[in-house]
């Protein structure tokens, strides 16, 4: 009888068990899930990684390199040299997209399942309130994308289940989602660590900077097409931008090094960066500056609308290359390529002065504004070839395929001769300004 008893008392624990089956709730223990991974500060500290992907930089793959002009390709500013890359509105190739990758609200969802992450962790309230912040900038930052293509968008502020009505909603009116889009930015400024989590981490002066950026935008945006409350915004710009001066009071000495130094850590003006390193990302941008693919050029009345030195407009006629580039502001000469000529050794790579003053002038110029392997004159290419002149015409190149253009204006701000641009799998690793 009392073998029996025992054998019911384990058929009833039994039974017991399996009406509460907490216990088969196991979370794999080799990835993270929505529920392993919002716990800690370190848990949301890694899982904000990912987010910093938003930020394009100079990331190598077909075609990317490229698109770090794309803005100015789509203007009166620069050319595409190959044919079939004309300015797609000039020429009424503009097409509507079925689908654009600028509609990204996978990104959206990723920032809102650490957002509702947030309240059930272990943290302590000051904590929660800073990766409230830091989420709150990474998705103002791609709503302000999003909304300056396309205006009205769909404001989606929580992670919607599958059968939420919201995933079929309409869009949200312009003026929502910037007003959305300002308090979230005036939230996280007051809420955010200053000092964010070290070095090169988004912090309260990289909200900031998010927020002069955001309201200058969208309060001349409103200014310009007649909407109300351009002031509100132009206004919280004007709050924030003397207190970010502040704190940056210096920029770097030379501009051309924002652009092609291998570590921007510390530099004078430099809020964020993302960096290279070699064997862990690079990128193949100035690769693409010195050889024959480098179709990058800029047009004449890009050209001309820089200053002069002495902060006037330029008015000469253009017809002198020598006169065009003389006296003007020194980010003319460190963008497209200042005119000169020398003679090239038939090794490609040793050259002397034609004794011609003229052609040596901004060689010249260029040693004294510019570092040793930043941006000097004569040009190479990535093998150390020599590009006798500029202007240097593409069609009459006179066996010098490299750093070519159309109609004579060279971009070559990302030229430098110190990062390593040996083949074309992307291994250059200057850093990027953002």
């Amino acid at each position: 009888m009392k073998k029996r008893f025992l054998i019911y008392i384990a058929a009833a624990a039994m039974l017991t068990s399996c009406l509460n089956n907490d216990f088969m709730n196991v979370y794999p223990k080799n990835q993270q899930t929505e529920e392993s991974v919002f716990t800690t500060y370190d848990n949301f500290k890694t899982y904000s990684w990912g987010l910093y992907n938003v930020f394009f930089g100079y990331s190598y793959g077909t075609g990317q390199t490229d698109a770090v002009f794309q803005g100015d390709y789509e203007s009166d500013n620069m050319l595409k040299g190959p044919a079939g890359n004309e300015n797609k509105w000039a020429y009424g190739k503009v097409k509507a997209e079925s689908q654009s990758s600028d509609w990204d609200y996978s990104y959206i969802r990723t920032v809102n399942l650490m957002l509702d992450g947030i309240a059930g962790s272990q943290m302590n309230e000051a904590d929660k309130n800073h990766w409230r912040s830091v989420g709150l900038f990474f998705r103002s930052y791609k709503y302000f994308l999003m909304m300056s293509k396309f205006g009205d968008i769909p404001w989606v502020d929580r992670v919607l289940p599958d059968n939420d009505p919201a995933l079929y909603g309409t869009r949200t009116p312009r003026n929502e989602v910037a007003e959305n889009i300002l308090n979230d930015l005036k939230w996280a400024e007051a809420n955010i660590k200053p000092a964010g989590d070290g070095d090169n981490t988004v912090n309260r002066a990289v909200v900031q900077a998010l927020i002069s950026r955001f309201c200058l935008f969208e309060g001349t945006w409103r200014k310009y097409h007649n909407m109300a409350d351009a002031e509100k915004y132009l206004q919280e710009c004007v709050r924030v931008a003397p207190e970010l001066l502040a704190a940056y009071p210096t920029i770097m000495e030379r501009y051309d090094e924002v652009f092609n130094s291998e570590n921007l850590a510390k530099q004078p003006g430099i809020i964020l960066y993302k960096h290279y390193a070699t064997s862990q990302l690079c990128h193949g941008l100035t690769r693409m500056v010195r050889t024959a693919e480098s179709y990058i050029e800029a047009t004449r009345d890009a050209v001309d609308s820089y200053l002069c030195a002495d902060g006037r407009p330029y008015t000469g006629n253009g017809h002198d290359v020598y006169e065009q580039f003389r006296s003007r502001d020194y980010r003319l000469y460190l963008t497209v390529c200042p005119p000169y000529k020398v003679n090239v050794a038939s090794n490609k790579t040793d050259w002397s002065y034609t004794g011609n003053p003229q052609d040596r002038e901004f060689i010249d110029l260029m040693a004294g504004i510019s570092g040793e392997t930043y941006h000097r004159l004569p040009t190479s290419n990535f093998k150390g070839f020599v590009c006798s002149l500029q202007p240097h015409f593409r069609t009459n190149n006179k066996g010098q395929g490299w750093n070519a253009s159309q109609m004579g204006f060279w971009v070559w701000k990302y030229y430098n001769t110190h990062t390593d641009a040996s083949n074309a799998n992307g291994v250059c690793t200057t850093d990027a300004p953002l």
